[in-house]
Parts: C-alpha cells; sequence; structure tokens
C-alpha cells in the first residue's frame, strides 16, 4: 500500500537512498532487498552500509494539482533516517531544471516575487532562512493530547516547530541575539605556581 514518507531532497546525490526503518515501516521486509554490490559514502568520507536495494515508484502532486511520480532504484541503509532524493530523481520530480546546475535557469520574475515576498513581513530573512527571534514565551498546555503511542513524535515535532525560529535556528548569515548580563571573570589565584604538564591526555577517535 502507499504509505507517506519524509524525504531529504540532495541534488549532489547520485544515488536514491531510503533507511532501514522508514522500508520496514512500509511493509516490506527483509527478504524483499534485491542484493547488489554497491558502495556509498557521505559527504564526509563515511562508508554508508547498504543492505539491499527495491524498486519504488515515487509519486505527488503539483501546486496545480496534477499527479506526477517516478520509478526509482533505492538503496537501503542502517545508516539513513530519511528518504534521500538523488538528482535525478529531483528532475523526474520537476523539483529542479534538467540543466541543472545552470546559471539563470530561474527566470527574473521568480526572484522579485522572493524579494516581495521578503520585503513583505515575511517570516524570511534575507537570506531565504528563517528570520531570528527570541524563544516563544512558556506555553500554558500541550496542543496536543499525550498517549503512550504519539508521545515522542507528538512532543518533538511540536518542539522543533515551535522553537524554529529561535533555539533551533542555525541560519549562519545572521547575527545570533546578544546575552545580558557581566562579563565573564576567570578567578586566578596570583600565588599559584604555574606547571608545565606536557603529558598528552588521550582523546576517543569518535571525538
Amino acid at each position: 500500500m502507499p504509505t507517506k514518507v519524509k524525504v531529504v531532497v540532495d541534488s549532489g546525490g547520485q544515488s536514491v537512498l531510503l533507511a532501514r526503518r522508514e522500508y520496514l515501516s512500509a511493509g516490506f521486509t527483509m527478504s524483499d532487498l534485491i542484493p547488489v554490490k554497491h558502495n556509498m559514502k557521505d559527504a564526509n568520507g563515511v562508508k554508508i552500509q547498504i543492505d539491499g536495494a527495491v524498486l519504488i515508484r515515487l509519486s505527488g502532486r503539483l501546486a496545480t494539482g496534477e499527479p506526477i511520480s517516478c520509478a526509482v532504484m533505492a538503496y537501503v541503509s542502517p545508516d539513513a533516517n530519511y528518504l534521500y532524493l538523488s538528482k535525478e530523481a529531483m528532475i523526474q520530480l520537476r523539483i529542479i531544471d534538467p540543466e541543472f546546475p545552470k546559471i539563470g535557469a530561474v527566470n527574473l520574475s521568480q526572484i522579485s516575487s522572493i524579494d516581495k515576498e521578503i520585503d513583505s513581513g515575511s517570516v524570511y530573512a534575507e537570506c531565504g532562512c528563517l528570520k531570528r527571534e527570541l524563544p516563544p514565551n512558556k506555553p500554558t498546555h500541550l496542543p496536543f493530547d499525550l498517549s503512550h503511542e504519539n508521545a515522542v513524535a507528538s512532543m518533538k515535532e511540536w518542539l522543533l516547530s515551535r522553537y524554529a525560529s529561535s533555539t533551533f535556528n542555525k541560519c549562519p548569515h545572521q547575527l545570533l541575539p546578544l546575552m545580558d548580563g557581566p562579563p565573564i571573570e576567570i578567578h586566578i589565584d596570583e600565588h599559584a605556581k604555574p606547571v608545565a604538564f606536557l603529558k598528552p591526555r588521550p582523546v576517543a577517535l569518535h571525538w
């Protein structure tokens, strides 16, 4: 049966990567996988474990309501958290231009409409990221009913959405808000005798 998944678009990706968790929750089993010999690495050069491949059809609707779909081979991995779309899949779904990356592919009318949206009190800054704001006030109640089934998922989604413009705003272009208070002081005993410590401290490899 069709199922909805969270998708991460990656115009630099050469293959479609599907999280093992999403694959199993869609009703597939590990025995349904197509055995493959395929090596993948992430942006940091770390090898990605591949369980196998599966043929799936991605579908959605355009802003006009017109349906659109494409068939892809997705590589299933326990190292992924979502479904990562490749450049080719994005072209088939008309997310990007077939000649991407091409300078001047976006027309001036589209750019001017974005500028008007930013200038008209939009929640987005000139860089396209959410504007930095102070955290909202403490809520008096949760906007959803908590249960054992939805506690973690609902709380995570609500927190990420509520504090998207403040705590979780990762925009590298806007200045961080200043903190109020006296400068930090480092207190040192003026009579302390300096000691040279030359033995290196071991650090775990993953740090």
